[in-house]
Formats: structure tokens, sequence, C-alpha cells
């Protein structure tokens, strides 16, 4: 139970656990509360009662330690690597800029809240979506760069268009050829002919 707090809020836990087989050996349990803890300015008194009621003079309570954190989030208590533990095992001015370096990635990597921030900033320099209507106005534009064969009828008006043109410089030649034009279709020059 909690203490410094009235009976009927205190928060009771009873959990039983076994070792067997693994006897002699190392083990580790981390619990996580649902809610908060509340604590006024003098702070908090936590009593952990440890109890053990197997009936048997050949086990009992080995050394244990008991740990508390206030830290937010998931509390693992794993051992940490073989080569990070020969570093911590180091007084701090004797570790060197390897070594160091070692630590703030292994422990930057067991960060939750820094691993989700360096994601987002990785997820933000990711190039945006292409927008359709840009796809669309890139794709017209490549489709009117490209050469097309020239419409046959466009290519005679053309060249008609270019055939008047010199025509009109030599206002003679027009008369002329009006004139001539014209006695070939009478039905006069026709019948005489």
């Amino acid at each position: 139970p909690l203490g410094r707090r009235p009976p009927e809020t205190d928060q009771c836990a009873m959990l039983g656990t076994a070792v067997s087989p693994q006897i002699g050996k190392p083990h580790v349990a981390s619990f996580d509360i649902q809610s908060p803890v509340p604590a006024d300015d003098q702070g908090m008194i936590l009593t952990f009662v440890m109890k053990q009621e197997f009936n048997s003079n050949t086990h009992s309570i080995g050394r244990f330690r008991l740990s508390i954190t206030d830290s937010i989030g998931p509390t693992t208590l794993d051992k940490h690597p073989q080569d990070i533990q020969n570093i911590l095992a180091k007084a701090v001015d004797k570790r060197n800029a390897a070594e160091k370096k070692k630590l703030q990635e292994y422990y930057s990597k067991a960060d939750s809240q820094l691993q989700s921030m360096l994601k987002a900033v990785a997820e933000s320099k990711q190039p945006r979506a292409t927008d359709p209507v840009l796809v669309q106005y890139r794709k017209h534009l490549q489709e009117m760069q490209e050469v097309k064969p020239v419409d046959r009828m466009l290519t005679r008006l053309r060249s008609d268009v270019q055939l008047s043109a010199e025509q009109l410089k030599h206002h003679r030649l027009i008369a002329a050829q009006d004139l001539t034009w014209a006695l070939i279709n009478s039905p006069a020059f026709l019948f005489n002919h």
C-alpha cells in the first residue's frame, strides 16, 4: 500500500512468482502503474511488502533490489550489452571519444521520444506528392512540344496563299490571267474554237 493517503484510496497489487528451474540466476521484473500517483510538496512514501509463503527450508528470497523511477513510458530493466556495461564501468573522465559516441548512439536508440522526432524530421525531408493538376499540365505541354505531321490540306492552303502573294506583286500578269480565263470560259470562244 502507498503511504500518506487515506486508506480508502490506497492502491495495492499482489503478485506471485517463481523462478524454478532457473535457480541461482539473475531475474528481473518491471512494472508500470496505470495512472500517475499524486504527491504533495513533501513527496510520497511508498511501502513494498515482500512475503515468501512457500513452505520449504531450501527456498528463500535471494539478494534483491527495488528501483523506482518517475520517468514516463514503459520501464525496462533489461541488461545492457557487455560492451556498454564495460563503458559504463569506467569513470566519465576516463572514457574516450569513441566510447562516448557509442553510449550516445545506444541511448539515442532506446529513447522512443527522440526516435519519433528523428522519424518526423526524416519524413519531412521526403519529397511531396506531385500535384495531379501539375502532372496534367506537364503532359499537355509535352504533347504540344511533340512534332506532329502537317495536314495535307493545310500544306495546300499554305501553298495557295504563297502563290497568291506572288501574284499580287505582278498586277499586269494578274490582268492577263483574268482576261485569258474569261476568254477560255466564254461560250463564244468555246464555240469558235
